[in-house]
């Protein structure tokens, strides 16, 4: 458990450096890239609180993959692509936000949070308290 926490610190980190990074950048003047910044930093960023909150949710994982591919795709699907700053930064924020949560779901499978829906996991019975 330990070993992945790391991986949720960084990526809780990641998410606020990317809902940030607009306020300090020549490319805020283009809407689309501060509107994705910030929806997709925020989403980072809670998502790592959850997955920081329990350290057994395969779910929160899979959230961050998600949003880390949607971030390495949004200069493409978002044309803004032409805006160095703002592309790069989503390129290698997101490939390290995905890289980084999947990373972690071993140790989570291993914390018996293999499925979402809760299925298989085992509590302790009184014996055990």
């Amino acid at each position: 458990m330990r070993a992945t926490r790391w991986l949720d610190w960084t990526n809780l980190l990641l998410g606020l450096y990317v809902l940030f990074v607009p306020l300090f950048t020549l490319d805020s003047e283009n809407g689309s890239t501060i509107w994705t910044a910030e929806v997709l930093g925020a989403v980072v960023a809670l998502t790592a609180i959850w997955a920081l909150a329990q350290p057994a949710s395969a779910a929160a994982e899979w959230t961050l993959a998600s949003a880390g591919v949607l971030l390495l795709i949004a200069p493409f699907v978002l044309s803004y692509t032409h805006l160095t700053g703002a592309a790069w930064n989503a390129y290698v924020v997101g490939a390290v936000v995905a890289v980084l949560a999947l990373s972690a779901l071993p140790s989570v499978k291993r914390l018996g949070g293999g499925s979402s829906s809760g299925a298989g996991r085992t509590y302790p019975t009184r014996e055990h308290i």
